[in-house]
């Protein structure tokens, strides 16, 4: 059975988040049992154990905002750098500088990377006329990932083996992949998709793939490496934003 095929209460599974996120927010930062339910069913599930093959290239976006931007946007170079060099391409070890983002913490820097080019260029919401650089980062070693995109919610195990509140669990598995993919304001916001992340990490995973809310093409995976000494950054090209599209209904 199908998550779609069933009639939930769907103001139950929000509050039951909305719970967690206050019980994180004013209680205990780091044990919360109502995602460690959800948590330990994704675990349990070898649908959801990905692995990132050696070899493999992922993309990361940056906002080229340098002021020879347009120069150097133009200008004939031989280096494998075009854009942000090997370093600035990469995480940001200046730990001091690392802010909150969807699943790290601040000062705990994560490599956050995308499947195409076109995916991680849309993640940064760049704007017309703006320069964005895009590293390739080749994946150094075998990476172990838990896969939290939409298309293994529904290859779980069996829908009626475990339930919250009378509400199948993959209910809120379905819930919790939007909480990755959702556009964020405030840092507090991150709080249930960070504490997610670290149990995840802890139980010995490189990192989470998740699908873009921004972009809807082919190759729309996103990648949280909490491994990232396991990836490099090999070049990076520049790119002008010439144009964008809305589409809405």
């Amino acid at each position: 059975m199908k998550i779609d095929t069933i009639t939930v209460n769907t103001e139950e599974i929000y509050d039951y988040f909305y719970q967690a996120e206050l019980e994180l927010k004013n209680k205990n930062r780091f044990h919360n049992e109502k995602l460690d339910k959800i948590i330990n069913y994704i675990f349990s599930s070898e649908a959801n154990k990905i692995t990132i093959k050696k070899g493999t290239i992922l993309y990361r976006a940056r906002i080229y905002d340098n002021p020879d931007a347009e120069l150097k946007h133009s200008a004939f170079s031989e280096s494998k750098f075009k854009g942000y060099n090997a370093i600035e391409s990469y995480v940001n070890l200046n730990f001091d500088k690392v802010i909150d983002g969807r699943c790290n913490p601040y000062g705990i820097p994560y490599l956050y990377a995308s499947q195409s080019q076109q995916c991680c260029i849309h993640e940064v919401r760049p704007i017309i006329e703006e320069y964005v650089s895009v590293a390739e980062i080749d994946v150094l070693n075998n990476l172990k990932i838990l896969d939290l995109s939409t298309e293994t919610i529904f290859l779980m195990k069996s829908f009626n083996e475990e339930q919250i509140n009378s509400i199948p669990i993959p209910v809120f598995c379905q819930h919790l992949y939007k909480l990755f993919k959702r556009p964020y304001q405030q840092r507090c916001d991150y709080l249930v998709t960070q504490y997610v992340a670290e149990k995840i990490k802890n139980y010995g995973y490189d990192g989470i793939r998740y699908t873009s809310s921004l972009y809807k093409g082919e190759q729309n995976q996103n990648y949280v490496i909490f491994s990232f000494e396991k990836c490099k950054a090999i070049n990076s090209r520049l790119f002008k934003i010439t144009g964008n599209m809305i589409s809405y209904e």
